[in-house]
């Protein structure tokens, strides 16, 4: 299993590679344990991409926690695009970095990971993981071994933020910049988020290992101090 996840025709440091998805046999064959058993999206790739690699990768219906992270604006999309994050703990874009001090989550885009002392405000109130639907974003698409961002997901978009081709409106068949705006799998600050097809929110893992179902209403502010893992702030019920 080490060698079907980690080796192939160029090494990284990440667990698969964008250009040569297709020599990692474990990505291909996805466990079921990562499909929820309530999603029918199954393991619908992203078939409105039309370029790249996408839609051949390993397919998860979960996805780490970057948490509060700075997502910059994408598709002519400014909503939830906060300079710094929206708490100030969190410079880099998207994760995208190997300084934990600029990532708000236990998890980086990049091959970063918080240890349990970097978790100040406590594990049981800071997500580690939760539900995202592939198909509807840009990088949760590319599955949960891709080179860098597949396996992360951010609390910056609200819950069920409609960013699904076919849904809501949404053409079946996006591109960047058509259509223009927020309700597109290109625009990360809205997509790349935890949804799931459960009726009015999603489950969520916390870094204590407790499942919560997350309400797609649950307070904005909240919802991103528990995204957070050392903004420092009290969080009531959630």
């Amino acid at each position: 299993m080490f060698n079907q996840l980690y080796t192939g025709p160029t090494g990284t440091d990440y667990m698969g590679d964008n250009n040569n998805l297709a020599a990692y046999a474990f990505v291909q064959s996805p466990p079921a344990v990562w499909l929820c058993p309530s999603n029918p999206d199954g393991k619908q790739v992203s078939t409105w991409r039309t370029s790249g690699q996408w839609g051949k990768s390993g397919i998860s219906h979960y996805a780490m926690s970057a948490g509060a992270q700075y997502v910059a604006s994408q598709n002519s999309c400014s909503q939830f695009v906060y300079t710094n994050g929206y708490l100030g703990t969190a410079a880099a874009n998207l994760g995208m970095s190997y300084d934990g001090r600029e990532i708000s989550g236990p998890f980086g885009y990049k091959a970063w990971a918080a240890a349990i002392r970097d978790i100040t405000d406590g594990t049981t109130n800071v997500i580690a993981m939760g539900e995202v639907r592939p198909h509807c974003g840009i990088y949760t698409g590319q599955g949960p071994w891709m080179c860098c961002a597949g396996g992360v997901a951010f609390t910056t978009p609200t819950i069920n933020f409609p960013t699904c081709p076919g849904e809501a409106g949404i053409t079946a068949t996006p591109t960047s910049g058509s259509p223009s705006g927020c309700n597109n799998p290109y625009s990360a600050s809205t997509a790349e988020g935890f949804k799931s097809k459960h009726t009015g929110g999603a489950h969520i893992l916390l870094c204590d290992g407790a499942v919560r179902f997350a309400s797609e209403n649950i307070s904005y502010d909240v919802y991103q101090k528990i995204g957070d893992r050392r903004d420092g702030a009290v969080v009531g019920d959630f």
